[in-house]
């Protein structure tokens, strides 16, 4: 190789080098020595690298059509299809989309969200997202985001309840106590979805912060030009950045927390004192069900005893649950597998009241901020759910109306 061809080649290397280091990374104007090991090493410390749930859930699929659906946010091939249809809203049951064969599901990576096959040089301000959320678009969760959420709306495609709207009236009845998806940062966000609240609002984030989502979760450094935090992973620091000698983030975390525990423990109790009616009487059936989803085929029945420490929670198949202990017995069963006294709890206006509050703290248990994305928000549908059970007599079991 003479010496022009050497520095041609040479040259040619650089320069892939350096648009690997950009296409990898999507986000950055100025690729730093190693920078594509810092995107790399940072995805693989978040959420999105999990190889193990695309193929998890493609398992599935292979075999039970309403799973096809979910991987449209979970199996990167699937996502790069969905983007081709302008990421048009359809039933997650539907069989839109067909199952991968087996063991080639892809975890979410960086052509899951960036046009890589466009042939394009993403820049720090044209990162190629593939939604610009520059327009309305409409989530699984059944609403419109008609705000402009920048570079964050491509997180809440994926990021919310994905069951659909809820309709949230006196007369709306529940045929079973269904919950929202993992995650649901969308529903916080954006104050949807929720029961017993009277006025929904999104977050002041939206249209204080032109990105929402991507620049308190990627580090503040979408402000700069620093390369992105692909973990995902926000810190108190973040909130500092724009708010420092307002308040303590922290704080404010904590005491929202606080009023969650109390809106658990209350849903807790409600559901506590259906059972115990139903033990009081020698009436009480559930069926045992296991953390792995396995189901005891026979209903259990309990002559009497006392119930302790119930605890509300999200089971396989998007069903609510409970922990629960029977004179100190651990059981964990699903509350449409709960009967007192001959009646089922869904088919009672008390159980309608604890699925609607379930629901309610299963969805910020999926937001999994502690309640930060929206404090005002959230503090006004805890106090209204709060409302809502101490106006309900839980002493009595009140069977619907047909």
């Amino acid at each position: 190789m003479n010496k022009y061809n050497l520095i041609v080649f040479l040259t040619g290397i650089f320069i892939v080098s350096v648009v690997c280091n950009i296409n990898g990374a999507g986000s950055s104007d100025t690729p730093v020595s190693g920078s594509q090991q810092f995107y790399n090493d940072a995805w693989e410390k978040g959420g999105h690298s999990n190889d193990d749930l695309p193929n998890k859930i493609n398992r599935k699929a292979l075999t039970e059509v309403n799973h096809r659906g979910c991987l449209v946010c979970h199996a990167e091939q699937r996502f790069v299809e969905w983007a081709k249809m302008d990421f048009a809203t359809f039933n997650l049951n539907s069989s839109s989309f067909s199952a991968l064969p087996e063991g080639k599901g892809k975890a979410v990576t960086c052509n899951t969200c960036h046009e890589l096959e466009s042939n394009k040089t993403p820049t720090h301000k044209d990162p190629l997202l593939r939604l610009k959320g520059d327009k309305p678009f409409e989530l699984m969760s059944g609403f419109k985001v008609k705000e402009y959420l920048g570079r964050g709306a491509i997180c809440m495609l994926c990021h919310n309840s994905a069951q659909g709207a809820i309709r949230d009236s006196a007369d709306t009845i529940l045929r079973s106590a269904r919950t929202p998806h993992i995650p649901a940062q969308g529903d916080v966000f954006m104050g949807e979805n929720f029961y017993f609240v009277e006025e929904k609002y999104s977050t002041y984030h939206i249209g204080s912060i032109d990105n929402t989502c991507t620049v308190c979760h990627m580090g503040s450094t979408l402000l700069g030009t620093k390369p992105t935090d692909h973990t995902f992973k926000a810190d108190f620091q973040v909130c500092l950045d724009c708010h420092e000698g307002e308040f303590d983030p922290e704080t404010v975390q904590n005491e929202l927390v606080a009023e969650i525990d109390v809106l658990k423990k209350s849903v807790g109790s409600a559901v506590g004192s259906f059972i115990q009616i139903g033990l009081d009487n020698g009436q009480l059936k559930l069926k045992n069900v296991t953390e792995t989803g396995r189901e005891d085929r026979d209903i259990t029945s309990f002559p009497g005893g006392k119930v302790s420490d119930v605890v509300i929670r999200y089971y396989h198949g998007a069903r609510q649950a409970v922990n629960l202990k029977i004179d100190g017995k651990p059981y964990l069963t699903t509350l449409d597998q709960l009967e007192s006294q001959g009646v089922k709890l869904m088919s009672t206006a008390q159980g309608q009241v604890i699925a609607k509050v379930g629901w309610n703290v299963i969805m910020l248990d999926h937001d999994r901020s502690g309640g930060i994305h929206n404090p005002s928000f959230v503090y006004d549908m805890i106090y209204a759910s709060l409302k809502k059970l101490e106006e309900t007599d839980f002493s009595v079991i009140t069977l619907l109306k047909k």
